[in-house]
């Protein structure tokens, strides 16, 4: 059933929705998360860090300078969708919030904003060490899914959250997260132009614009897909011709089992309800 995001709370609770996908991903180890090495020492790059567009990319500490990190529910950190250099995520014991942005080598946090939910030690203790390390972080090291950031409270570790390098699904994901995808073609869609078009990043999906929405997603296998949940970000996208297509799109997307990309550069997702048709946006 499609939820309509018609208040602050309710947007709320899909952004949780989605941190509680990527926890229980972390917890469940499941085959999102690459079981990379951590290099023994992690040796920085001579030059700066290879490119990498952080935008809606989903991190788990794997290690504090050099030590694993040893917990059912490690700390996150998820760079938002829409570029605005904000990132979420998990201390250990709350959610937290932050202006984080990573360039060429170059690390800068702003002030955090904390949700206190409260816990035990040793918990309490971790959450504790991870906050004041990540506010002094002054510099990023990249190496394949591992990043590192550095600074005067030391080097907090970090494992992407997606599929291996490799496989199927992992080259499908960078496929979808290179470019913002439009809608050409779905059942039910009477007028694909008039929706939004959609951004994918590592586990969220938003669609862009007046006409918004957004969701979480997961690739299982080669070509499976779940999309659980799907909210408006407006309760109108300004004419009944417009919200007609939208609530088509949704339902789509909902009811989406797998995932598809074509040979003639297009993406397409099939479902219970129909299928859906993608293609980059020039």
């Amino acid at each position: 059933m499609t939820s309509v995001l018609s208040s602050p709370l309710r947007r709320a609770r899909v952004l949780r929705l989605a941190a509680t996908a990527l926890l229980s991903a972390v917890v469940g180890g499941c085959h999102l998360l690459a079981p990379l090495p951590i290099p023994t020492p992690f040796v920085p790059h001579s030059a700066a860090p290879p490119h990498l567009d952080f935008t809606g990319t989903a991190w788990e500490l794997a290690a504090m300078s050099g030590a694993p990190i040893n917990s059912p529910r490690a700390p996150t950190l998820e760079f938002d969708l829409v570029g605005s250099g904000g990132a979420t995520g998990w201390s250990g014991c709350d959610e937290y919030g932050a202006q984080i942005t990573l360039d060429g080598g170059r690390a800068t946090v702003g002030a955090f904003t904390m949700n206190p939910q409260g816990c035990q030690a040793p918990t309490e203790q971790l959450e504790r060490a991870y906050v004041e390390a990540l506010g002094a972080v002054t510099t990023y090291r990249l190496e394949g899914d591992l990043l590192a950031l550095d600074g005067a409270g030391g080097t907090l570790t970090f494992r992407r959250a997606v599929p291996l390098p490799g496989t199927t699904a992992r080259t499908l994901l960078d496929a979808l997260r290179a470019t913002p995808w439009a809608v050409v073609a779905g059942t039910g869609v009477a007028t694909a132009d008039v929706v939004s078009p959609i951004r994918f990043g590592d586990y969220i999906l938003i669609g862009i614009g007046q006409c918004g929405f957004s969701g979480r997603y997961s690739l299982e296998g080669e070509s499976g897909i779940e999309i659980p949940e799907v909210g408006y970000d407006a309760m109108s996208c300004g004419s009944t011709e417009a919200d007609a297509a939208r609530d088509a799109v949704v339902r789509l997307l909902e009811s989406t089992a797998t995932i598809d990309l074509t040979d003639a550069g297009t993406v397409v997702l099939r479902g219970g309800s129909g299928e859906l048709v993608l293609e980059p946006v020039d």
